[in-house]
């Protein structure tokens, strides 16, 4: 049964007496919050995912593995709670099961679930008290466990702490950052993105011409928008965090006030590229200043114009993670891997590095991977996991907003990552822990950890030259300390959350001139 309306899942969900929801992720989410709005909530009997390890959890409501629905069934209403490519096998293992009666959430009941969400939540204004902002940013994100957003979040958080500036941060669609912006008494709204200007490489013709012919790669009524909501706060800077918004850019140059932009991803390396890239950069540099989160996203935009071009590292909260003591204390080495699960963040090769140290008779330490994300792929780890006799050696934790417990536990901390990220905040989030870093010799990481003195480099993709910076680790304990503490001082000096602002404050200073600071006068009505 295809539904595309909000209406028709609601009107159908009244006669059943319980529902299960296929998919503890983005997706379930919004159907959840959605359903709650709807006073259907209290007929949700669990989430429900494919790999689930130990006892989980997803907004309050139970996780539990797909076979506990059993060959039978269940009595009740079961909504596939995922976008198109990961809902097919996530079908596929129900109807191996024995189960056809399901509902999937289509990606227009999902753009249609998310249109009543925004809709709701603008109605209810949520997050904003005050009348006047001084800075907006505009996040390309809602998601309180994503590194993008929780340092655009410190940012915001320190910029208003440290200059009295008052921010707003506009929320593009549905998630759980304002999570993050609440405990830092940031306010915030909604507004719809509607426009793209970055899609996967490969686009059709036809697509591209549709979405970003040389003059038009936005909509009129979205600027507008935007332009009053400008206008309506008094906002005297934009700052768009993120490469995937850029709608505030132009609302901004036609209100005649100063763009910052803040790019912390290498988009090519996501597969992705821009729909026009003349017009692209024709907006980027129009910019007063483009902040780029290391010189390893600086070189993957070859059309940005140099005098415009600053890059400032991300920072970590240093209050939060920060924590003076001695690892390997214990007769067992615990190696952590934060991060989403996917490819990307390659899981996997960790995975080998232990099967390489497991055939070598080394010592072999317990490694805790911590996050959500590609149910698939999680199954596939699970497996390489069994099928090397690993089982008591791994634990998967899942997803949290409380990174620091794990690291606070360990004593190595491990980052595979492909590369497309800018930065990858982890990795001075765990040296700022106290953890020995060891990374893969790639990207920012490289501008992060000097090899030997302040972490270890490994060669990128190889899951043998990662087992062996373990091993060595292990084996010369002393100098292992020596370099975690040598790398935790170096976070502290320049990776932290307030370093980061500082550097963005001078910014605004030399942009903004006399009109610095918070101006004395009437408030606009907002």
């Amino acid at each position: 049964m295809k539904m595309v309306k909000e209406n028709e899942l609601i009107d159908y969900l009244q006669a059943p007496k319980n529902i299960i929801l296929y998919g503890a992720g983005m997706v379930g989410g919004l159907v959840k919050s959605r359903l709650d709005s709807n006073n259907l909530g209290s007929k949700i009997v669990c989430f429900v995912k494919s790999v689930v390890s130990g006892h989980d959890t997803y907004m309050g409501i139970n996780v539990l593995g797909l076979d506990s629905l059993g060959s039978q069934g269940f009595d009740g209403c079961i909504l596939v709670c995922a976008l198109s490519a990961t809902q097919k096998e996530m079908i596929r293992e129900l109807e191996i099961r024995g189960i056809h009666s399901y509902i999937p959430v289509s990606e227009e009941l999902f753009l249609d679930l998310q249109e009543h969400y925004l809709a709701e939540q603008r109605s209810l204004n949520t997050g904003i008290c005050s009348n006047q902002f001084d800075v907006i940013f505009f996040s390309q994100d809602n998601n309180a466990t994503s590194g993008a957003f929780i340092s655009m979040a410190g940012l915001c958080s320190e910029i208003q702490k440290q200059s009295g500036l008052k921010v707003l941060v506009i929320l593009p669609r549905y998630g759980d950052g304002e999570k993050l912006l609440k405990g830092y008494d940031l306010e915030y709204t909604y507004m719809n993105r509607e426009t793209e200007w970055i899609g996967a490489v490969g686009l059709s013709g036809e697509r591209q011409e549709k979405l970003g012919g040389a003059h038009k790669i936005y909509q009129e009524d979205e600027v507008k928008r935007l332009r009053k909501l400008i206008q309506a706060t008094g906002a005297r800077l934009v700052h768009i965090s993120g490469m995937f918004v850029f709608a505030g850019a132009i609302a901004a140059k036609e209100e005649g006030i100063p763009v910052v932009w803040h790019i912390r991803e290498n988009i090519a390396t996501q597969g992705n590229g821009f729909i026009n890239p003349k017009a692209a950069y024709e907006l980027l540099n129009a910019s007063r200043a483009v902040v780029c989160v290391s010189h390893h996203v600086r070189q993957a935009y070859p059309g940005l114009n140099g005098d415009v071009v600053r890059v400032i590292y991300n920072g970590a909260d240093a209050d939060l993670f920060y924590e003076n003591r001695e690892i390997f204390r214990s007769s067992v080495c615990r190696i952590v891997m934060v991060g989403h699960i996917t490819r990307l963040k390659g899981q996997e090769i960790l995975v080998k590095a232990l099967e390489y140290l497991k055939d070598g008779n080394e010592r072999l330490p317990h490694v805790t991977f911590v996050g959500g994300g590609d149910s698939r792929y999680l199954e596939s780890l699970t497996k390489a996991v069994a099928d090397a006799g690993l089982e008591k050696y791994v634990t998967f934790a899942g997803r949290t907003l409380e990174p620091e417990i794990y690291y606070r536990q360990s004593d190595i901390a491990v980052s595979a990552t492909s590369g497309g990220e800018g930065f990858d905040r982890v990795r001075i989030e765990a040296m700022l822990s106290g953890c020995l870093l060891i990374a893969n010799d790639i990207g920012a990481a490289r501008e992060i950890v000097k090899d030997g003195e302040t972490g270890y480099l490994y060669e990128n993709g190889s899951a043998k030259s990662l087992a062996e910076a373990i091993a060595n680790a292990q084996k010369d304990i002393g100098r292992s300390r020596a370099i975690a503490a040598r790398g935790q001082q170096l976070c502290m000096e320049r990776f932290t959350k307030r370093h980061n602002a500082e550097q963005v404050l001078v910014l605004y200073k030399e942009i903004m001139g006399a009109d610095y600071g918070r101006p004395e006068g009437v408030p606009a009505e907002f």
